[in-house]
C-alpha cells in the first residue's frame, strides 16, 4: 500500500470518528432539548442505549455501504449523499424500534431528532471543509503565479474551481475579466470579477 493510499485511509477512518463524535452531541443535544435541559433525564442509561445502537449502525452501514465504504473526496457532493443516506438507514428504523419495543430507548422522537441534527452537523463540518479548501491561495505552492482568468462564464468558473483545487497547477486565479456588467463586483468561487479589459 503506497504512502497516499495509507494516508486517504486513515483521512477516511478520521472522519467516521468526528461523525460518531457528532453522532454523540446530537444524541444529548436532543434529550437535553426534549426534556427541558435536565441533565438527570438528558444523560439517563435510557438516551445513552438508544445512542449506543445508533454509533454502532452509523459504523456498520457507513463501513459496509456508506460513506467510509467508498472512497470520496472530502466534503464532495457524493459523499454527502452517502452520510445523508447512512444517517436515514439508522435514524428511521431505531425510530420505529423505540416506538415498538417495550424497552425504554429514551423519548421516541430521540432516534428521528437526534439523526436530523447528527446529518446537519455532519453536513456542516464537510461544508466548512469544503469552503477552506475552495478558498483561492488557502494552499499556494510558494512559486506560484497569480492568474486573471478572461471570462467569468461556465468555463471560466470550471478553470478556477480547478485550480483552486489543484495547489500543484502553478497558478493561482485572482480576478476575472468578464465585460457583463451585471457580474462585475461579484466574486466566483471566491474570486472576484473586475470588469472589463
Amino acid at each position: 500500500m503506497s504512502p497516499y493510499q495509507r494516508s486517504r485511509r486513515s483521512t477516511r477512518w478520521l472522519w467516521c470518528l468526528v461523525d460518531l463524535l457528532i453522532i454523540v452531541g446530537a444524541f444529548y443535544t436532543a434529550a437535553l432539548m426534549r426534556y427541558d435541559f435536565r441533565l438527570d433525564l438528558s444523560f439517563s442509561a435510557a438516551v445513552s442505549t438508544c445512542m449506543a445502537i445508533a454509533l454502532v449502525a452509523h459504523l456498520v452501514i457507513g463501513t459496509l455501504w456508506g460513506a467510509y465504504a467508498a472512497g470520496h473526496e472530502r466534503g464532495s457532493y457524493e459523499e454527502i449523499i452517502d452520510i445523508g443516506m447512512t444517517v436515514v438507514l439508522w435514524a428511521v428504523p431505531l425510530g420505529v424500534i423505540s416506538m415498538l419495543v417495550p424497552y425504554d430507548l429514551g423519548p421516541r422522537s430521540l432516534a428521528f431528532t437526534a439523526g436530523a441534527l447528527a446529518m446537519l452537523g455532519m453536513f456542516g463540518a464537510r461544508f466548512v471543509l469544503r469552503a477552506a479548501r475552495m478558498r483561492p491561495g488557502s494552499s499556494r505552492e510558494p512559486e506560484s503565479r497569480p492568474t486573471i482568468v478572461f471570462g467569468a462564464g461556465e468555463g471560466g468558473r470550471q478553470l478556477v474551481r480547478a485550480l483552486v483545487r489543484d495547489p500543484s497547477a502553478g497558478l493561482t486565479p485572482v480576478a476575472f475579466i468578464d465585460d457583463d456588467p451585471r457580474k462585475r463586483r461579484m466574486r466566483i468561487s471566491g474570486v472576484k470579477v473586475l470588469g472589463n479589459r
